[in-house]
């Protein structure tokens, strides 16, 4: 397998696991998380749909990403250092 394509599996592989671990995250940071990243929403607009201030869905957020993350283990391209 070259480096290119021992590198998509290796992508697809990981989005295959930040999907199942989006499944597994509480509902509001599941919902957050999908609006934004996905639905280009902005916080504020979240916000609204979600009857939370702005520095509430930033904390929805943050918690998600960490718990990806931690999910993920130290393979993740995505883990902070």
């Amino acid at each position: 397998m070259s480096g290119t394509a021992s590198r998509s599996a290796v992508r697809r592989e990981t989005a295959r696991e930040v999907q199942a671990h989006v499944a597994t995250l509480p509902e509001a940071e599941r919902d957050a998380l999908m609006a934004y990243y996905l639905g280009g929403q902005s916080l504020a607009e979240i916000g609204d749909e979600m009857r939370r201030t702005p520095g509430s869905i930033k904390g929805l957020l943050d918690r998600a990403r960490k718990r990806i993350r931690a999910l993920l283990g130290s393979v993740s391209l995505y883990r902070r250092k």
